[in-house]
């Protein structure tokens, strides 16, 4: 078992910046089993002001927690680019061939428009370097954007896309 933390008022490394940052992380994990039977970490990190390579944010938090094939995960900025908010809560399953993740809830708003997820929209990716998105599908006003089916080098597999009214100068 571990646990570490770190506290700092202003961290620079090479194109990384943050203010006020802190991260705290604790897990668990035995030699000789493997990360399924017998694993946990879990990781929160809050931010005052975050800048990697222009991708700035403000009021960060991070927060994960990876229990044995579970992985819950949690990542909200009050202020994205300046303008936008960002939410976006999901859950998933470390399996032996594949990651599977499901979107809870995606919010990326600002004065101009307001982007969530209907339902719980699921992505897999295999080791066999296949990507499925499966009822995929997020709205903002009248703009709708819809993904569902596999990405893969086989001919038999196939993506359906949905757009509709989508206005990227707002974003």
């Amino acid at each position: 078992m571990f646990n570490a933390s770190f506290t700092d008022s202003e961290t620079r490394i090479q194109e990384f910046e943050a203010d006020s940052i802190n991260i705290q992380a604790t897990g668990r994990f035995r030699i000789g089993e493997q990360l399924k039977d017998f694993s946990g970490m879990q990781i929160q990190m809050g931010a005052s002001h975050l800048d990697y390579r222009g991708f700035d944010t403000r009021d960060f938090q991070l927060m994960a927690d990876l229990d044995q094939q579970s992985v819950n995960m949690k990542i909200q900025a009050d202020q994205l680019a300046e303008e936008a908010s960002f939410l976006l809560d999901l859950n998933g399953a470390i399996e032996e061939d594949q990651l599977a993740f499901n979107i809870k809830d995606f919010d990326l708003s600002s004065d101009a428009y307001q982007w969530k997820n209907l339902g719980e929209p699921t992505v897999r990716y295999h080791k066999n370097e296949w990507l499925t998105f499966k009822d995929f599908q997020f709205e903002s006003d009248s703009q709708f954007v819809q993904i569902d089916g596999t990405f893969s080098s086989s001919p038999e597999d196939s993506v359906n896309y949905e757009i509709r009214s989508l206005d990227l100068e707002g974003l």
